[in-house]
């Protein structure tokens, strides 16, 4: 007999890439005002995440598949922002209820721009920039979203400075 979760514990799990090229500037995109959650709000491309991201694909453990949420990622930041990344670390974690009552949770990583010019994908974005840490007061953020970029850029620094990332 199949057990029926209770709709309180379950959660749509998302995840957003904190895009950042060589001059420690940040890919900013813009949602649509039709979209449901955080309408004309600036945050990073990103989006959920399914079974469908790693069902159809061979196996790659004995008993699963490995690292299918940075597959997803990289997914959703090419089919939104249609460009590749580098590897992906992780910045931080957060959650909400959206306006329909589904349970968010998600996760943040950074990872440097490989290649690729920005091409929006307009059903979900309207516009993009890549600014710096000191330009996000411009813009009209997603919760959390500033505090994240802020904690990116520090590791950039701590990187470039040869120190530990904190």
């Amino acid at each position: 007999m199949a057990c029926k979760i209770p709709s309180h514990e379950l959660h749509r799990v998302v995840a957003m890439g904190l895009v950042y090229d060589l001059e420690r500037r940040f890919l900013i995109v813009q949602r649509s005002p039709r979209l449901l959650v955080f309408p004309n709000k600036w945050g990073s491309p990103g989006g959920g995440f399914s079974r469908e991201d790693y069902e159809y694909l061979p196996l790659t453990l004995p008993d699963g598949w490995k690292d299918p949420l940075y597959t997803a990622l990289r997914r959703e930041i090419r089919e939104e922002a249609g460009i590749e990344v580098g590897p992906f670390e992780y910045v931080d974690h957060f959650s909400h209820i959206r306006p329909d009552d589904i349970a968010v949770l998600g996760l943040r990583f950074m990872a440097p721009y490989v290649s690729g010019q920005v091409v929006l994908n307009r059903d979900e974005l309207i516009d993009h920039r890549w600014v710096f840490v000191e330009e996000l007061k411009n813009y009209d953020l997603m919760g959390g979203f500033a505090e994240a970029i802020l904690v990116a850029n520090r590791r950039l620094v701590y990187k470039v400075l040869g120190g530990a990332a904190s």
